[in-house]
């Protein structure tokens, strides 16, 4: 059974290839850095948590390292680590909300 052809603008993964391009361009306000893991994977794992329909950031978390999930986060959202739900938690909470506006 051969796949229909996505098209180019309109599909899932565009719209998050588009999302993801833009994240990489937003300043990271962070400071003392701890963690390799990029603003950019942590826009795209809550994303990735929202659109997989996860029902909390720990269950996202948990399931994340499952075959199935892993390569999705890895090909349709283009994450390369995704960060701890405390992590993704105290990011989304200490990161003024007008910075994610550039995005959607």
């Amino acid at each position: 059974m051969t796949l229909p052809k996505l098209r180019k603008d309109l599909s899932a993964p565009a719209m998050f290839g588009l999302i993801r391009k833009h994240s990489l361009k937003l300043k990271d306000t962070r400071q003392n850095r701890a963690s390799n893991i990029s603003l950019a994977d942590s826009v795209m794992s809550a994303l990735a948590m929202f659109e997989l329909k996860f029902p909390s950031m720990l269950q996202f978390v948990q399931n994340s390292s499952k075959k199935s999930i892993k390569s999705n986060l890895g090909h349709l959202f283009q994450i390369d680590l995704v960060p701890s739900a405390d992590y993704l938690t105290h990011l989304l909470r200490f990161t003024p909300d007008k910075l994610f506006r550039a995005v959607v």
